[in-house]
């Protein structure tokens, strides 16, 4: 039950400094991965602009800058990313992970306290109208990126 439970608040525990030794140690034995502690109400959007991929009606490039205002380095965050038509209503929505912007240094890098990061997702939208869009970091469930 105590590693049930720990498992489920994974996430929650992770955030705390002084039990991380004790929650590798576990996972060592288990054969999991403690999460890098993470804070993505402290990261914020300064630009973003969307355009369409040059040759490609269906392509698009979505450039942000974000920034981390936490005091602390921390992943880069998953981004919840909502296309939007002329009337602003959503036409699709879908979660961003930080592979999927940064390639394979998205395990090494982390965002720095105070340190502008310029992101660029590209995706394809077949026959799809986008006018507009959405993008918010998230935290995925620790379940959930295993």
């Amino acid at each position: 039950l105590v590693f049930l439970t720990g498992k489920y608040f994974m996430d929650e525990l992770a955030q705390i400094r002084v039990l991380r030794p004790a929650l590798e140690a576990g996972c060592q034995l288990a054969g999991c991965r403690v999460p890098k502690a993470s804070n993505p109400s402290a990261i914020e959007q300064l630009s973003s602009k969307m355009t369409v991929l040059d040759g490609q009606k269906e392509g698009l490039r979505i450039a942000v800058t974000l920034i981390n205002r936490d005091n602390v380095e921390q992943p880069f965050p998953s981004m919840e990313l909502s296309l939007t038509d002329r009337g602003g209503r959503i036409i699709s929505r879908q979660v961003v992970k930080a592979e999927q912007y940064l390639g394979k240094s998205a395990d090494s890098r982390l965002m720095q306290p105070g340190q502008a990061e310029d992101i660029k997702i590209l995706l394809r939208t077949p026959a799809v109208r986008v006018d507009g869009f959405e993008l918010r970091p998230v935290k995925l469930h620790w379940l959930n990126q295993q």
